[in-house]
């Protein structure tokens, strides 16, 4: 049996997806374990679609065996780093990425502004990774590993879901500034250009 305490960034997530971000059971098997009491919340069934609550018991009555590795330290040094935070606040973090970083690592321990953000706000005593069941500090936007420029990052679950939205609504908005060599041609022009995909190669 294991039992674990919902705190701010597990609140507002449907029970069948917090269940999913701590075990490993297949979808059938796991809503079998509502109905039957294998899995409550402070001490009774509830439905899959339950919105959980900071503070909520949810405790599991199942193999040890279902359950997912406990997240470890992250893999980066917090010693080791040196982030140029621009703006923070108890939310969010916006960090100016210099050229030939990656915002997200393509392996696992690659260095890259998402790794570093863990790493940083671990350091500071705002991030544990050990505890966190369902939610990791998150950059919310990323750019080319040959562009620097400003990425913003999360520091919880709300603050994740607010910025993401904002993005997609279009209210907030990038803007890209490029460095030539040499001097125009023109003072002014448009320069249109498109980025074809292959699909069957999977590359741009």
């Amino acid at each position: 049996m294991k039992n674990f305490i919902a705190n701010e960034n597990d609140a507002g997530k449907r029970l069948d997806k917090y269940i999913s971000k701590v075990a490993d059971i297949p979808k059938g098997l796991l809503y079998k374990f509502l109905r039957t009491g294998h899995i409550k919340v402070n001490k009774k069934k509830k439905d899959g679609n339950y919105i959980i609550l900071p503070g909520d018991s949810i405790s599991f009555f199942i193999e040890d065996t279902f359950f997912k590795p406990t997240e470890k330290e992250p893999v980066i040094s917090s010693e080791s780093i040196s982030l140029d935070v621009v703006f923070e606040n108890d939310d969010i973090l916006i960090i100016n990425k210099p050229e030939g970083l990656k915002s997200q690592p393509d392996r696992k321990g690659e260095a890259a502004v998402s790794e570093y953000v863990k790493a940083y706000l671990s350091g500071k005593g705002e991030y544990d990774p050990m505890s966190e069941k369902t939610f990791a500090p998150a950059i919310c936007n990323r750019l080319d590993v040959n562009t620097s420029g400003l990425i913003i990052a999360a520091k919880n679950a709300e603050a994740l879901r607010i910025i993401n939205e904002k993005i997609k609504k279009r209210e907030i908005r990038k803007f890209y500034r490029c460095i030539v060599l040499g001097v125009p041609d023109k003072k002014s022009d448009i320069l249109t250009g498109y980025i074809l995909k292959d699909k069957a190669k999977n590359i741009s």
